[in-house]
């Protein structure tokens, strides 16, 4: 077996991940979240398929660059693209769908836009769809914050099917602390913060903004931040809620002034998260 090095915060994260089946890492960029969870994994050696939901870049630049760079014999696929990067025809996606019950284990890797088209598309039992990965990685697991999504409904469905599922995120509440509800739900299913979202936001917040009557914008009453991150602090691993050591974070400002091209790529990586690096880089 592959020794893969670890930070002495990273072997925290790792054994976090191997105690709870249902976790999180709230951890900044940069700080080997991928490696982190391909160790835990290696030294769990879970049964049956892994399911990792990321965007697609970040899983063909960092999930497979990882897993190569460590050496480790895990074997991969995609639902979205073929070997040489392209995208999957619909035909060929079914394919690759109807492959999944008699493969051997394998990671798969899925973005998040296909998730209804998976679970849809599974086989069934009764009419129920049969889930074949009882592991599932979430990577940027802040894109699952809403709980009126169809990927965080679809997946919410065959979450009692599901053994073990690791979010990972730098960026838990981009919108604030109401966007937790949902990420939490698919740890506990709603053990923790309410079994509704109705519930968790009259629970933590007080109405800030009304649109025909209907609140819309919420703000956390006194003390709400300290009892959410407490409650929770048992299935997410962050510098806030546990004890997490990282070394010293050190900025380097650089500034620099972006023309009206450049400015437009650099709104598209921010909305997207990645962006595609290649000799004449357009958008």
């Amino acid at each position: 077996m592959t020794e893969i090095e670890l930070y002495d915060y990273q072997k925290q994260a790792k054994q976090f991940i191997i105690e709870h089946p249902y976790c999180a890492l709230f951890m900044d960029m940069g700080t080997g979240k991928t490696r982190i969870t391909l160790a835990a994994l290696q030294d769990i050696q879970p049964t049956g398929h892994i399911l990792v939901i990321a965007p697609i870049n970040i899983a063909r630049s960092t999930w497979l660059d990882e897993i190569k760079l460590l050496g480790l014999n895990i074997r991969t696929k995609s639902l979205i693209v073929n070997d040489r990067g392209k995208k999957l025809s619909r035909q060929q996606r079914l394919e690759r769908y109807a492959e999944i019950p008699t493969d051997p284990p394998t990671m798969y890797f899925i973005n998040r836009d296909l998730i209804k088209d998976l679970v849809e598309n599974m086989p069934k039992n009764k009419g129920v769809p049969i889930w074949y990965f009882p592991t599932v990685v979430i990577d940027e697991y802040q894109s699952f914050k809403s709980a009126s999504s169809v990927r965080f409904k679809k997946l919410k469905y065959v979450r009692p099917a599901i053994s073990r599922l690791i979010g990972l995120t730098g960026t838990p509440t981009p919108g604030g602390l109401e966007d937790l509800w949902s990420e939490i739900y698919l740890l506990d299913m709603g053990q923790r913060l309410c079994r509704t979202k109705t519930e968790y936001l009259h629970r933590y917040f007080t109405p800030s903004m009304y649109v025909n009557n209907t609140p819309v914008g919420w703000t956390p009453v006194n003390g709400a931040e300290e009892q959410i991150y407490d409650c929770i602090k048992d299935v997410v691993i962050s510098a806030k809620s546990t004890t997490l050591n990282l070394p010293d974070r050190i900025f380097n400002n650089e500034w620099v002034e972006m023309d009206d091209s450049e400015t437009k790529i650099y709104k598209k990586m921010m909305k997207d998260y990645v962006l595609p690096i290649t000799k004449d880089l357009t958008v």
